[in-house]
């Protein structure tokens, strides 16, 4: 499996687990419960994240002429990251709620860019046996353990 394709299967995973998070948001009645969506999200962020900013994009970045597109995109990670964590804190639940329905939309609009500019270029720029490598570097999951 090449590190693109790991990517997608996660970002078409997640979309799916988002779907459900929206569909359960109007029905959340306190901030403990959205606290723990919040965490859920954060911690697959963090995973996600990592592959990416410690295997693709500096992969990426050493094969093109023009340098700082990975570091934009990195920052974007923090950026989300730092979002999680304010709408983690606020007090007011129908606040949190708006907030957190917002970083929902802008994870969804990161992965749609990634997926229709970052992952073709990653295609173009390095090789098949390249994209292999990098897909099998990162930790196996529970199938492949079992």
């Amino acid at each position: 499996m090449t590190i693109i394709e790991l990517l997608r299967t996660e970002h078409t995973v997640f979309n799916v687990f988002l779907d459900e998070i929206e569909a359960v948001l109007p029905q959340i009645a306190t901030l403990g419960e959205l606290r723990l969506l919040i965490r859920l999200v954060a911690r697959f962020l963090q995973q996600h994240g990592h592959k990416e900013e410690d295997l693709l994009y500096p992969a990426i970045d050493q094969m093109q002429v023009e340098r700082g597109e990975m570091t934009e995109m990195a920052q974007e990670h923090v950026e989300l990251d730092q979002r999680i964590l304010q709408v983690a804190i606020i007090r007011d639940l129908s606040e949190a709620l708006k907030q957190f329905g917002q970083i929902i939309q802008s994870v969804r609009q990161h992965f749609d860019y990634e997926e229709r500019h970052l992952f073709p270029l990653a295609e173009k720029v390095l090789q098949s046996g390249s994209l292999v490598a990098l897909g099998g570097v990162t930790e196996p999951t529970i199938s492949q353990a079992l």
